[in-house]
């Protein structure tokens, strides 16, 4: 058995006793050295720059973000504060429960994601220079979010995924991260092979599609319920034409005006989008309570 193997091994047994955490380690904003003298200004041009973030890896043949929707509900603690995470679930139609301060309960057999970097569009908790990232471990809302993690992850893994890793990252993890997981039995990395990795991490080879795709197959998820089953059909077929709209919309893209848009392009963008309206309504049905 390879390292890779048992790594993952380690992972999936962790995942299934409820023990795991999977941390989304990019930086796209790191603290400034100094508190700027506009927070409101520099917070403004946070959220314009958001806009110009790479989406996360979207597999259009199956309509997912990441295989993490065949992966129990997990919690998903981020340094990123833009709606990337949030994004990528939305579009799969997987439901996403954000932890944005102490006023936040995590929601149980959902996935959770643990907002530690703070939250753009609200606002709330960003950390925008290193005065802020030092203060963190005294904040009542980070302490709360960094008292859940330590709770969780107890004798279990971490997993961290950072494609692109920096000096921010680093002491972020130094600072932040490492006397919360402190706790953890085992620690791993999805990132570049030339990075030098904060200890206790352990780098895995290969993609994070790869990885999470393996680790999902030895994962047994318990049986679905029919109506869970209902449910997980048509999320999937949601998923799936919300992708086929995106490949149109990218189409449409190239041409210069939208009169130029050849007409059988216009017609399926129109189906695409009242075959999503039909099935975001059906879901929205059978997904209430009782």
């Amino acid at each position: 058995m390879t390292l890779n193997e048992q790594s993952i091994s380690l992972l999936a047994e962790a995942l299934q006793a409820r023990r795991f955490l999977l941390v989304w380690a990019d930086v796209p904003f790191p603290p400034e050295e100094r508190p700027p003298r506009s927070p409101a200004r520099t917070i403004h041009r946070w959220q314009e720059d958001a806009c110009a973030l790479p989406l996360l890896p979207f597999d259009f043949a199956h309509g997912r973000p990441w295989p993490l929707v065949d992966l129990p509900p997990l919690p998903i603690l981020s340094l990123d504060p833009s709606e990337r995470v949030e994004n990528a679930f939305r579009y799969a139609g997987v439901p996403l429960h954000v932890v944005r301060d102490r006023r936040d309960v995590p929601a149980r057999d959902q996935h959770n994601l643990f907002k530690l970097g703070g939250d753009l569009v609200s606002r709330v908790g960003l950390l925008l220079s290193w005065d802020d990232a030092r203060a963190a471990p005294s904040d009542p809302d980070k302490t709360r979010l960094l008292d859940e993690i330590r709770r969780l992850i107890q004798d279990g893994a971490v997993l961290a995924l950072a494609p692109s890793p920096s000096d921010a990252l680093t002491c972020l993890w130094d600072e932040l991260l490492a006397p919360a997981l402190r706790g953890a039995r085992h620690q791993f990395v999805l990132g570049p092979e030339d990075f030098v990795w904060p200890a206790p991490l352990v780098r895995l080879e290969g993609e994070v599609e790869e990885v999470l795709a393996e680790l999902a197959e030895q994962v047994i998820p318990p049986p679905l319920e029919p109506a869970q089953e209902h449910l997980h059909f048509l999320r999937g077929q949601l998923a799936e034409e919300r992708g086929n709209l995106l490949v149109i919309e990218e189409r449409e893209a190239k041409f210069v005006t939208s009169t130029a848009v050849p007409p059988h392009l216009v017609e399926e963008e129109r189906r695409l989008r009242e075959r999503i309206a039909e099935l975001e309504a059906e879901l929205e049905r059978a997904d209430a309570p009782s």
